[in-house]
C-alpha cells in the first residue's frame, strides 16, 4: 500500500486494489466502524474484513501529514535558497557519499525513490546545471553512471546547512532525545517490514 497526503487534507490510499480519495474525517470514522456492516459510512467492500483499529488508522494519518508537511517546507527553502529541489539535493547528497562520487542510474533512482524515467528527467536537468554528469559504465556500455561534478559538489556545501538547520527547526527541535529513539526505532521496523516483502 502507497499513500500521499494533498494539502486540502486528504490522503489518496493506493495498491489495495483500487484508488480513493477519503476525508479524514470519513477514515477516522470507518475505522471505528464494523467491516461486516460498514455502519460507519464506508462498505465493507472498501474497508475488508479487519479495518485498522482508530489509533493506528490516527498514527498512519499523522505520519502522511508530517511528511507531507515536512517535505514540502524543506523543499521551498532549498529552492528560495539554492534553486535546486528536495530531491535534486538528495541525489547530491548520494552521489557524495558513493566511492568516486558516482553511481548507477538504477542504484541512485531507488536511493532517491524515483522511477527510472523521473530520474532520468531530473538528471537531465542537473546535467544542464553542470551538476552532475553522465558517464559509461565501462563494464556495460548500455550502463550509464550519474557522476558528480565540482560544481556539484560545490552547490551540495552550500545547500547542506541550510537542509540541516531546516531539520532542526522544523523537526528536531519538536521532539526530545528519548522520543526520537523511539521514534527511529519504530519507523525502521515499520520500514523492515516492508522492504521484505
Amino acid at each position: 500500500m502507497v499513500a500521499c497526503g494533498d494539502r486540502h487534507g486528504f490522503v489518496r490510499i493506493v495498491g489495495v486494489g483500487h484508488d480513493t480519495m477519503s476525508s479524514d474525517t470519513e477514515i477516522g470514522a470507518a475505522s471505528e466502524g464494523t467491516a461486516e456492516t460498514g455502519s460507519a459510512g464506508l462498505s465493507a467492500a472498501v474497508l475488508g474484513k479487519a479495518p485498522v483499529p482508530a489509533e493506528k488508522m490516527a498514527a498512519w494519518r499523522a505520519l502522511l501529514q508530517a511528511h507531507a508537511a515536512l517535505v514540502e517546507i524543506l523543499s521551498a527553502e532549498m529552492e528560495e535558497t539554492h534553486g535546486i529541489s528536495l530531491t535534486a539535493y538528495e541525489v547530491l547528497m548520494f552521489l557524495a557519499q558513493a566511492p568516486d562520487g558516482q553511481m548507477r542510474m538504477h542504484e541512485l533512482a531507488r536511493s532517491v525513490l524515483l522511477t527510472r524515467s523521473g530520474l532520468s528527467r531530473l538528471v537531465d536537468r542537473m546535467e544542464g546545471e553542470g551538476l552532475i554528469i553522465r558517464r559509461q559504465c565501462p563494464q556495460d556500455r548500455r550502463g550509464l553512471f550519474a557522476v558528480l561534478t565540482l560544481a556539484g559538489r560545490l552547490r551540495l556545501r552550500q545547500a547542506a546547512p541550510t537542509h540541516m538547520a531546516g531539520i532542526l527547526a522544523h523537526f528536531a527541535s519538536v521532539i526530545t532525545k528519548e522520543e526520537g529513539l523511539v521514534l527511529a526505532g519504530i519507523l525502521q521496523r515499520i520500514a523492515d517490514t516492508a522492504t521484505s516483502r
